[in-house]
């Protein structure tokens, strides 16, 4: 009894499933990326630096012993499985939505990248042909070299297809994507690691969001059936019904009034975000030509339209939320502003952005004068207002609303006037 009770404590003593239970914390649960966000009106968000897990100092149990190292090293690969990102020519467009998704990226330097043999994939991403001229970024700042965890792949794919399209009119067509799927569990204690069902665990972000990247290719440490599914999965493209199009769009405007009028401002936002995020990935996708040929212009006109009024809602349940919660911090301000002022320019384009003759009729253009007024108070540049107002009046002369505005401004600026008298 004594000779046990004085006997030291062995790590290796341990059984092996609580060994591995303690590298797994150690390694394979860094802290938490520390998310750079400020929440606002339109229901997206403001980051302001890139999310960044630094593993922990721990990492030193890697050199502990032979023993200790191959089973934290293994447990490591297995639980992490790193995933390296490289782009050439599009790397503004990457840094783009990582930062707006925030998804997290590890700490890493190009030595470490360059030498670390454990990556279970590279994920390499470049133009197809030569740089359009409205490409996003200089051209001196378009590559990068990143590393993510497989946790976070379906938000780096869902990122991808969405918000690369969003920012790069037929991003799909005009991206070249080559995955390689490397083995770095050949000479660990799981060999076998990488069988076809990891193999197509690994893969399935890519299947599961990514639609009309149709210059895209897998090979490596792969089966060859696999490969070809997911290559054709990534490519396949589903041709909607113009008409279902704009129903959709109406129905997600329509819950967003309903949201708006309950004064919940922030529902409101994301069933208008969601409407005009699906037009918009549709405007830029491969398809556009031939949903266009079907709708015609009957097509164009209702989804010019309704993009119009969508936009102006947005800009409006803004300016209402500020008004709502009489928000005092002059730099929100001028970010919320700066966003309903986009979503009155997107709505003064909108017949351009779909290629159509469709303009706004009269009423339509006081309701746009009206939001441009209304966002020139809330920043106190009052002689803009008052000219966007008067504009506005013109427009529709009988409109309640926008007379009170009117007269809500003019009285401001008399108040400025008088103020101005005192102090000369």
């Amino acid at each position: 009894m004594t000779d046990a009770a004085s006997k030291p404590f062995r790590f290796l003593d341990l059984p092996i499933e609580v060994r591995n239970a303690i590298y797994h914390v150690i390694l394979c649960e860094p802290p938490p990326a520390k998310l750079r966000r400020v929440e606002q009106a339109d229901l997206l968000w403001l980051p302001e630096g890139m999310a960044v897990i630094t593993h922990p100092s721990e990492m030193q149990i890697l050199q502990t012993s032979r023993q200790v190292h191959a089973e934290a090293k293994d447990v490591m690969l297995r639980g992490n499985q790193f995933i390296r990102i490289r782009a050439r020519g599009v790397g503004q467009v990457v840094k783009g939505f990582l930062l707006a998704r925030q998804i997290p990226i590890i700490r890493t330097s190009a030595l470490s990248r360059n030498t670390f043999q454990g990556f279970v994939m590279t994920h390499s991403i470049e133009l197809k042909g030569g740089r359009p001229e409205d490409f996003p970024g200089p051209k001196h700042e378009t590559d990068v070299d990143l590393v993510i965890l497989h946790r976070d792949l379906s938000l780096f794919c869902e990122a991808l297809a969405i918000r690369g399209t969003l920012m790069v009119r037929g991003f799909g067509n005009l991206t070249k994507h080559d995955l390689t799927i490397h083995n770095p569990f050949d000479s660990t204690l799981s060999p076998g690691f990488m069988s076809e069902k990891n193999q197509e665990r690994l893969l399935q972000p890519y299947r599961h969001y990514l639609r009309g990247f149709s210059h895209f290719s897998v090979d490596g440490n792969v089966s060859a059936s696999l490969a070809e599914s997911v290559k054709e999965a990534v490519a396949e493209e589903h041709l909607p019904e113009p008409g279902e199009i704009i129903a959709e769009f109406k129905r997600n405007k329509d819950l967003g009034n309903r949201y708006f009028r309950q004064k919940e401002f922030h529902r409101a936002a994301e069933a208008y975000t969601t409407g005009y995020i699906k037009v918009a990935l549709i405007r830029n996708g491969n398809l556009w030509p031939q949903i266009t040929a079907k709708g015609g212009q009957g097509f164009l006109h209702a989804i010019s339209e309704t993009y119009y009024q969508v936009c102006l809602n947005c800009a409006q349940n803004i300016l209402v939320f500020l008004r709502e919660t009489s928000e005092s911090n002059r730099t929100k301000i001028r970010y919320y502003c700066g966003k309903a002022d986009y979503h009155v320019k997107s709505a003064m384009a909108a017949g351009d952005n779909f290629t159509t003759d469709w303009r706004p009729n009269l009423q339509q253009m006081a309701k746009l004068s009206f939001r441009a007024a209304s966002i020139e108070r809330v920043l106190g540049n009052m002689e803009a207002a008052k000219s966007l107002i008067d504009i506005a009046r013109q427009q529709a002369p009988s409109d309640p609303v926008i007379r009170r505005e009117a007269e809500e401004i003019e009285a401001l600026l008399r108040s400025q006037a008088g103020l101005g008298r005192l102090l000369l």
